[in-house]
């Protein structure tokens, strides 16, 4: 009976109505409940960001990731405004930031080419929309991280470059 619950435990179980009235700002300064250091969004961002301006991390996979979860769930919200989240919600809340810079971009796991990591990460994005629509798992980023881990050597089979060719 506490009255902090989980952005996306509002949304799953109560529906849009509940989790709609959380304010942007909340969420984007981690005054929500939500897991260790997932809940931080603007912390994560930037954080994510000078990885990414600094070449650290690959950008192409980080877009991709997010344009998978901005775009489908941007689809499930114009199929069903009243009952579906908003692009923007399910960017701040769960792991998401956390997901899109710093698990999906693992070097280990992903693809070698531009093209493949971005295909990549959209996989990756439209998973977790997937699970978090269909599934019976709240936020799913990890899961749908180790799922797009799957495709990967497949991804980068995509317009092969002959070995010793630059």
């Amino acid at each position: 009976a506490a009255s902090m619950v989980d952005p996306l435990v509002r949304l799953k179980f109560f529906g849009w109505a509940d989790a709609g009235r959380i304010p942007l700002q909340d969420l984007l300064l981690g005054q929500q409940i939500n897991g260790l250091g997932a809940g931080q969004v603007g912390a994560l961002f930037l954080g994510g960001s000078l990885l990414a301006a600094r070449g650290i991390i690959r950008w192409q996979i980080a877009l991709g990731f997010f344009a998978g979860v901005a775009g489908l769930a941007a689809l499930f919200c114009m199929n069903s405004p009243a009952t579906d989240a908003s692009p923007l919600f399910h960017l701040c809340t769960g792991s998401v930031m956390l997901g899109g810079f710093f698990l999906i971009t693992d070097p280990a796991n992903a693809p070698s080419r531009p093209l493949p990591m971005f295909l990549y990460g959209l996989l990756g994005g439209a998973l977790v929309m997937t699970i978090r629509k269909y599934g019976i798992y709240l936020d799913g980023v990890p899961f749908a991280i180790l799922l797009a881990n799957l495709v990967a050597p497949l991804l980068d089979s995509i317009r092969p470059k002959p070995f010793g060719v630059r």
